[in-house]
């Protein structure tokens, strides 16, 4: 540990400082989170609880409005004043100063009598002017806490122009000139027809001003409080209430309501909505023609509701000791088995693999002092294995070569050119004493263990003449490759082998003249020998078994065996190389072997083999 880096136990300190830190901020952060959660929850519940509570006193007030609307048409003595005919309304004018005249004293009681119902319905307050028009007569009675005048008749109407609904022209400026007060600047204006007494005959109409107290006595508080806007559906209109003021809002807000309801099964559930998506708490009328809603403000934790600079200086002071106590107890429990452990790695770096275990403490560091004291006692075998394996891989590509012809092969080659000489003085010994004298010089002249293709092809060739005449020219052999491939380089005594093969377990098994086709191709970047006859081939069950040596089988089919080309090509080139047999019972055997195509570099610049392979082969150019 040099002076520019950190040791152990200033590593420990900062960890612990850093976590300490990190989990007082991980608490802050929920105690903050959840903290907002819960008041916006609560807020939301107010806010649903109080819009319920408004809209339940405005259904009731509207309901109380519509009753007297529809006792208007219920009543005897307003059917008698509107059912009146225009020239019994002007005698009243003729005989005014008669306290008998009738048509005088029918207006007199309708007016009571409406007066009456108001009060019966408690609407003084709430009307804010109301006009009963007839169809029989030009006399408009008002009523209502407010003066009337001529004009007011004009104004009513007007508002319910090219509108339907119960709230056709929503909630509009007083346009009264006799207006009590300010205190009724907002109206509402909403109208009915007036039946007969026995509601056979449509007799007029009745307008009605209510008064915008109607609605501000139920949201006016609420509105100061929770300073935030109220947004109030009447019919197809939008209004927004805040500092009490009524304003239209866009018709966009209509969506807004149209959405499933807030309180559903006790549950409170905000309604997203805007391009910011706002929370809205949405509550909507019985009758479908007023509903209530408003955003649920936002809610920000301040320091004084978190407990005050005090309490979050306690609480640091406190993580600040535990840091301390922390890092007491990690010195004692790891710094001493780290030391331990760092000391069983050091002998290893000096080559000492007779380490010994130096911690008994149960725990984890134990295992790991076990799994070193093991690893080293691996390392050890293995590098033994690894020696006593290069020798053996040395011992067998150099001195092998020498040996690689079958005995007994060259007995029967002697033995036949013997016969032959003695017996029938075939003019042919010449042939066969000639290429046997090559196979041999090839063998023998040099421990080369890479050797030209072309090379490899003559020396098939004169191996297999050899074996034309021990067989009696039993089978035909073909050369399939291309001349361009006869650079290429291969490992010495790849084909033979598998001509031999071909000849002891295909042709002479088969007892009928075959055919041999010896071959090479590129495919890629690789190159592609193959020895393929037409002999007995080999059965289904044992083609998997003999193809088994890719595994690292060892059985042998002839002479050094086809596994060990399949080891010698993966061993020099590695394992996605090697050979592969392809049979079919009673037609067909043909062995293919794949290794790099090399040609004009040296073996390990092309694969990308060991520095053991390079020093062997890395004079020689191919």
């Amino acid at each position: 540990m040099g002076g520019k880096h950190l040791g152990i136990k200033a590593k420990l300190m900062l960890v612990s400082i850093l976590l300490s830190f990190l989990m007082t901020a991980v608490l802050c952060l929920v105690f903050w989170n959840n903290t907002t959660k819960w008041e916006r929850k609560q807020s939301a519940e107010e806010i649903q609880n109080r819009l319920a509570v408004a809209l339940v006193n405005v259904e009731k007030d509207y309901m109380q409005i519509w009753s007297l609307m529809s006792t208007l048409s219920n009543n005897q003595l307003v059917d008698e004043y509107i059912s009146m005919s225009q020239s019994r309304l002007d005698s009243r004018l003729e005989y005014q100063s008669d306290p008998r005249s009738n048509a005088g004293h029918i207006v007199t009681q309708a007016y009571d009598e409406i007066d009456r119902i108001m009060v019966q319905y408690q609407m003084n307050d709430l009307i804010a002017k109301g006009l009963l028009v007839s169809n029989s007569h030009n006399m408009d009675m008002l009523f209502g806490k407010d003066y009337g005048h001529s004009s007011d008749r004009a104004y009513m109407q007007s508002f319910f122009e090219g509108g339907d609904g119960n709230f056709p022209a929503g909630i509009v400026k007083s346009p009264f000139f006799y207006a009590a007060s300010f205190q009724n600047y907002y109206i509402i204006p909403i109208t009915a027809k007036v039946y007969s007494y026995n509601g056979s005959r449509y007799l007029g109409d009745v307008y009605i001003a209510i008064s915008s107290n109607w609605l501000e006595k139920q949201l006016r508080s609420y509105g100061e409080e929770t300073k935030d806007e109220v947004l109030i559906r009447l019919g197809n209109r939008v209004y927004s209430y805040c500092n009490q003021e009524f304003q239209e809002v866009t018709e966009e807000f209509l969506g807004l309501f149209e959405d499933e309801m807030t309180a559903q099964n006790g549950k409170v559930t905000p309604v997203p909505w805007g391009e910011e998506k706002n929370e809205y708490i949405v509550v909507a009328g019985d009758n479908g023609s007023i509903d209530f809603a408003q955003r649920i403000p936002e809610y920000s934790l301040t320091l004084a509701q978190f407990g005050g600079s005090w309490d979050i200086a306690f609480y640091v002071c406190l993580m600040c000791l535990i840091v301390v106590l922390l890092y007491l107890v990690l010195n004692y429990m790891i710094k001493r088995p780290i030391m331990k452990i760092c000391g069983q790695l050091h002998q290893i770096a000096q080559g000492n693999f007779s380490v010994q275990r130096e911690i008994e403490t149960g725990d984890e560091f134990q295992m790991i002092s076990d799994e070193i004291v093991r690893m080293a006692q691996d390392i050890q075998k293995l590098m033994d294995k690894t020696i006593q394996a290069e020798k053996d891989k040395q011992n067998y590509q150099f001195q092998m070569l020498q040996y690689q012809i079958n005995p007994h092969f060259m007995y029967n080659t002697l033995n036949s050119i013997r016969w032959m000489g003695e017996i029938n003085g075939i003019p042919g010994i010449v042939d066969m004493t000639t290429a046997f004298a090559k196979v041999l010089r090839r063998t023998f002249r040099s421990s080369d263990y890479l050797v030209n293709l072309e090379d490899e092809i003559q020396f098939i060739k004169d191996y297999s003449m050899l074996q034309a005449y021990r067989y009696g020219n039993a089978f035909e052999v073909q050369y399939e490759v291309d001349e361009s491939l006869y650079s290429a380089r291969v490992i010495k005594f790849t084909l033979q082998p598998l001509v031999e093969n071909a000849v002891f377990h295909g042709v002479e098994a088969s007892r009928s003249k075959c055919l041999i086709r010896v071959g090479a191709r590129k495919e890629g970047k690789n190159l592609v020998l193959f020895v393929w006859d037409d002999g007995v081939g080999i059965a289904a069950e044992n083609l998997k078994k003999l193809n088994d040596f890719q595994a690292g089988k060892k059985d042998k089919i002839s002479g050094i065996g086809i596994a060990n080309i399949h080891e010698r090509i993966q061993i020099e080139f590695g394992t996605q190389y090697g050979v592969h047999i392809d049979s079919r019972e009673g037609e067909y055997t043909c062995v293919t072997v794949t290794m790099p195509l090399l040609d004009g570099t040296s073996v390990f610049e092309e694969t990308g083999g060991g520095n053991d392979e390079r020093e062997r082969h890395g004079t020689e150019n191919v």
